[in-house]
């Protein structure tokens, strides 16, 4: 499927070495959509702008050819194309007769029965990512006048891992936290990034690559979003962030780390303060039988290794005979850095949806 469920709506279309990319988004008249700011959303996950990502140089130039008139959303279907202005189809020749390890390659290749684009990966390449970012720009403008915000940031890198601060858990400082971020290459708010950016120098130039972890934190959403079981926030968050390519693992709160604590100590004790119910701790992560609490909601995403590297591996061509493969072309030693913001848009796009449905059954 190309389109997102529910009522705040995505339809991505598009190849890595195609014409354009793009999406289609459904959303409610009246949201504000300034076209500069919507670039420089874009500019953060754009590939060529520092040396520790891909050299493909793509601009990332959005058009609007429907759905927005004198800068707001009309309620009508927004339609946003990205050029592709950059793509060196010939570096994936070798595709046609060898699937790279790691890849979707061979899985695409036995599901369209040899009709897949195999250039840049096609309709499976990270590329698609752009115009998803661009849906999540005007998903996060929506979220904005109903003073919800997020941010994403990488979290570990490799063996270099960060303990995510309590007071983030219970009352983060959000514009604080972007202003780092985004302020640094790597993407991260802590003093480690000058570390991280070594690292991952350093895998580039063995012709390889790393992975690590994405955090998310996202506030200002009121208690009661969301639905037990089969529509629960954190269901709906998962749902889009696999969607993500190199996404491999998804935990809220505490994650994986709470099946450690004894309930005594993971249990978020309930206070009043302001008037409003509040927990003195978040190892939940703002999320409660599958509806938001009115914390923080906090979750993280394991990024895997970049599968294109120009290291030297064995592997079989499509007759079956062994070969050694080593891939050219343009590549990110670590795919982590450039999904931040993606995984920040992507999750607006879900918090969107679920307020919109929210407010429907109120």
């Amino acid at each position: 499927m190309n389109t997102s469920r529910g009522l705040f709506r995505v339809t991505i279309f598009g190849e890595s070495h195609g014409s354009y990319v793009g999406v289609t988004v459904d959303c409610p008249p009246g949201i504000p959509v300034d076209m500069e700011e919507m670039q420089s959303v874009l500019s953060l996950r754009s590939p060529g702008k520092s040396g520790i990502t891909s050299a493909r140089n793509e601009e990332d130039i959005p058009e609007i050819i429907s759905g927005v008139f004198n800068g707001f959303t009309t309620g009508r279907p927004v339609t946003i194309v990205i050029k592709n202005r950059d793509a060196h189809s010939k570096d994936y020749d070798i595709l046609k007769e060898i699937p790279r390890p790691g890849h979707v390659d061979y899985a695409a290749h036995v599901k369209y029965s040899g009709f897949e684009d195999y250039r840049g990966g096609g309709s499976f390449s990270g590329r698609l990512t752009a115009p998803l970012v661009a849906a999540g720009y005007i998903a996060s403008k929506y979220l904005e006048l109903r003073g919800i915000t997020a941010v994403s940031f990488v979290s570990s890198l490799g063996d270099i891992l960060e303990k995510i601060p309590s007071e983030w858990f219970i009352n983060p400082n959000i514009e604080d936290i972007r202003k780092k971020t985004y302020s640094r290459s790597v993407r991260s708010p802590f003093d480690s990034y000058i570390k991280m950016q070594k690292l991952v120098e350093k895998v580039r130039d063995e012709g390889n690559s790393i992975g690590g972890t994405i955090t998310t934190i996202i506030d200002g959403i009121s208690p009661g979003m969301g639905e037990p079981f089969f529509s629960s926030l954190e269901s709906e968050l998962s749902s889009m962030l696999f969607s993500i390519p190199g996404i491999k693992g998804v935990e809220f709160g505490t994650g994986f780390e709470g099946v450690h604590m004894k309930g005594s100590d993971f249990n978020d004790a309930y206070n009043v303060s302001n008037d409003a119910f509040r927990t003195l701790s978040n190892n939940n992560g703002g999320v409660a039988g599958g509806i938001s609490t009115g914390m923080p909601v906090i979750f993280r995403c394991a990024v895997r290794p970049t599968s294109s590297i120009s290291k030297v591996q064995e592997t079989v061509n499509y007759s079956g005979e062994k070969v050694e493969f080593s891939l050219k072309g343009r590549h990110d030693p670590c795919i982590l850095i450039r999904a931040v913001p993606v995984i920040e848009y992507s999750a607006s796009i879900v918090i969107a949806d679920m307020y919109m449905r929210m407010m429907a059954n109120a």
